[in-house]
C-alpha cells in the first residue's frame, strides 16, 4: 500500500519498531505515477488479490485501468526485503516473494 498519510502511518507503527522498519519513503522521481510527494510504502500492509477479485477493490464509478510501471530495481529489492522482514505480513504472502 502506498499512502501520502505519512504522519498517520508512522504514528500507527511508532510503538512497533519491528514493523516501523517496513515503511519505505518514496518520491515522485522514483515512482512517477505518484500524485503526492513524498509518499510512503507500507510494506506491512500487503495482500494477494486474484484478478477475479480486483473489481471488488475499486469504485466502479471511476473505473480501473492497469498500467505497468517501471519500478527501479533497487526499490523493488528494498520493498521485497521490507515485506520479508515485516512481523505483520502473513507467511503465505512472504513465501510467494521468495524467488524475487
Amino acid at each position: 500500500m502506498i499512502t501520502s498519510q505519512i504522519e498517520s502511518r508512522t504514528a500507527y507503527y511508532s510503538n512497533r519498531p519491528d514493523a516501523f522498519a517496513s515503511l519505505i519513503a518514496v518520491e515522485k522521481c522514483e515512482l512517477p505515477f505518484l500524485s503526492v510527494n513524498p509518499s510512503l510504502i507500507d510494506c506491512n500492509n500487503v495482500e494477494v488479490v486474484p484478478k477475479a477479485d480486483l473489481s471488488n477493490k475499486y469504485d466502479p464509478v471511476y473505473g480501473f485501468e492497469m498500467k505497468m510501471s517501471s519500478v527501479p530495481e533497487a526499490l523493488q529489492k528494498k520493498i521485497v526485503a521490507a515485506i520479508q522482514n515485516s512481523p505483520i505480513v502473513k507467511p503465505v504472502v512472504k513465501k510467494l516473494l521468495k524467488n524475487l
